[in-house]
C-alpha cells in the first residue's frame, strides 16, 4: 500500500512499505500492516496497540470498515531540565470508508 487515505469520521492512514501512521485528532502512531487477500477481496490488517482492525480494499480504490477506531499516540513537551518528556494522547475516530487524498 503506498499514499494517504481519509475518512469523514476523522481517521487519516499514511502508508509506508513497513508501517502507516494512524491519526485521530491529535493522536498519531505508527503500526505495522499486512495484505492478504481473503475470500474474493484484499483485507488491510493492522496490529494496532489498542485493538487490531481490517480494512477492505474496494474496486475503487478507496478501503472500507466498521465501527471506531482507537489511536494511542503521546505528545513530546520539554521538560524543566530541557529534555523532552512524553503524555499519553488517545482518540477516537469512526472508520466508515477511507478515500485516497490528493
Amino acid at each position: 500500500m503506498g499514499g494517504t487515505y481519509v475518512s469523514p469520521g476523522g481517521l487519516k492512514i499514511e502508508f509506508r512499505g513497513d508501517s502507516a501512521t494512524l491519526e485521530c485528532g491529535q493522536a498519531l502512531n505508527a503500526e505495522g500492516y499486512a495484505v492478504v487477500p481473503e475470500s474474493s477481496q484484499l483485507v488491510v490488517k493492522f496490529k494496532n496497540d489498542t485493538g487490531p482492525f481490517s480494512l477492505v480494499l474496494q474496486p475503487n480504490g478507496t478501503l472500507t470498515g466498521g465501527g471506531t477506531v482507537l489511536v494511542a499516540g503521546r505528545r513530546i513537551y520539554q521538560t524543566a531540565s530541557g529534555q523532552p518528556g512524553y503524555v499519553p494522547l488517545n482518540s477516537s475516530c469512526t472508520v466508515g470508508t477511507l478515500t485516497p487524498s490528493k
